[in-house]
């Protein structure tokens, strides 16, 4: 069972299991951030649909089964084949701004 199977799982709490996940599997940033928490945000931002700017209040939302399972999908590909994020999600951001990103 990965960290993405937990009902009771909050944003925050999703962002620092999948950090984890992301260090332990060695992997390499730059397409958008430059370790492993911000990539995890980005990830989770991405997948639940949350703003950017609600950073703060979003952290203790609870993350839907659905959702998490998503973010594992998201999570095991990036993994299995070292793609940047970016490339994975279709999208990077720089300065608040988003681009669209692709191979």
């Amino acid at each position: 069972m990965t960290a993405v199977e937990d009902n009771a799982l909050t944003v925050g709490a999703l962002i620092e299991q999948i950090s984890a996940e992301l260090v332990a599997a060695g992997l390499f940033y730059g397409h958008g951030t430059d370790n492993a928490v911000d990539e995890s945000a980005a990830l989770v931002f991405h997948v639940c649909d949350i703003d950017h700017q609600d950073a703060a209040q979003a952290y203790s939302r609870p993350v839907s089964a659905t959702q998490q399972r998503r973010v594992g999908q998201v999570l095991a590909e990036r993994v299995q084949t070292r793609k940047p994020l970016a490339y994975l999600l279709g999208e990077a951001w720089f300065a608040g701004l988003r681009f669209a990103v692709d191979e």
